[in-house]
C-alpha cells in the first residue's frame, strides 16, 4: 500500500518525512504479517493492483472496484496509476489487465490533503469481480471497532515478495485532526505496508461487508505493521459523483 522508487533518494526522504507509501517492484511486498485472501472471499472480488512506473521501475499501488466503471486509490498514488491488474497473484498467470483511460485527484503533498485518486476504465468490471459496497453516511466510526485492510503490499518490513494479495484485521484508533481521515491500529503486527497504498478498509455492519477506506500513509514514521492513517472515501462521494459524470461524458 505504499511505492518506494528505491534508487531515488527525493522519494525516499518524501517516505521518511510524510511516512507516506510509495512500491517499485523489486524486493513477500503485501499487508505485513497479513493471511491471504481466499479467492472466494469479497474482498478479493473488489481489491485490485493499481500499476505503473517511475524512474524505469515497475510501481506498484492497491485500489477498490466501485463502478463498472471506476476505482479508488490513493491520491499519491496517481502519477504512476496506468493499469489495474486484478487476480490473486499479480505475478502469476491469471491477471486480468486493464488500461486506466483517465483519473483524477485532489491530493496535495503538503500535509497529505485529499489523498485519493478516481480511476476511470472502460469495458466493465470482468466476470467473476464486482463492485464494492460503501459504508453507510449513517455508520459512525467508533475507537476500537474492528475492520479488515486488504493489499498487495509488502508481507515483511521492506523485504520480501509483492504483488499477493493479503488481509489482515486491524481496529479504529484515536480521532485525527483532519477531516475525512482515520487512524487505523494494526493488531500483533499484521499492517500495511509498501504496496499497500489505496488499499482499502472494511467494515462488517448489518451482516455485510463495506469498503470505507483508502490506505495514505504510515501514522508511525513510515514503519509497517504499526498505525496507518486512511482516508474516508465518504467524505469525497460528491466529488467522485463530479467527476464520473465528466469521465463518462467525455467518452
Amino acid at each position: 500500500m505504499k511505492i518506494f522508487p528505491k534508487s531515488s533518494q527525493f522519494f525516499a526522504l518524501l517516505l521518511i518525512f510524510f511516512g507516506g507509501a510509495f512500491v517499485s517492484a523489486d524486493p513477500e511486498i503485501s499487508v505485513v504479517h497479513g493471511h491471504p485472501v481466499d479467492p472466494n472471499d469479497p474482498v478479493a472480488k473488489v481489491t485490485v493492483g493499481v500499476y505503473g512506473h517511475e524512474l524505469g521501475m515497475e510501481t506498484v499501488c492497491t485500489g477498490t472496484l466501485i463502478a463498472e466503471d471506476l476505482a479508488v486509490t490513493a491520491g499519491h498514488c496517481k502519477g504512476t496509476a496506468d493499469e489495474l491488474r486484478l487476480g490473486l497473484d499479480l505475478k502469476g498467470n491469471h491477471v486480468i489487465r486493464i488500461p486506466i483511460v483517465a483519473k483524477a485527484t485532489t491530493f496535495s503533498w503538503w500535509g497529505f490533503q485529499n489523498d485519493i485518486t478516481l480511476l476511470y476504465f472502460k469495458g466493465g468490471i470482468p466476470q467473476g469481480y464486482a463492485k464494492a459496497d460503501i459504508l453507510p453516511m449513517n455508520h459512525l466510526l467508533v475507537k476500537g471497532e474492528k475492520l479488515l485492510i486488504a493489499g498487495f503490499g509488502e508481507t515483511k518490513n521492506n523485504q520480501g515478495d509483492y504483488g499477493k494479495l493479503r488481509a489482515a484485521p486491524n481496529f479504529i484508533g484515536e480521532p485525527t485532526n483532519k477531516k475525512g481521515e482515520v487512524v487505523l491500529e494494526a493488531i500483533d503486527g499484521a499492517g500495511a505496508c509498501h504496496g499497500d497504498s489505496g488499499g482499502p478498509a472494511f467494515i462488517t455492519y448489518d451482516q455485510h461487508l463495506y469498503f470505507f477506506g483508502v490506505d495514505s500513509r504510515s501514522g508511525f514514521w513510515g514503519t509497517c505493521g504499526h498505525r496507518e492513517i486512511y482516508t474516508d472515501v465518504r467524505a469525497h462521494l460528491e466529488w467522485i459523483g463530479k467527476m464520473a459524470a465528466k469521465f463518462r461524458s467525455a467518452g
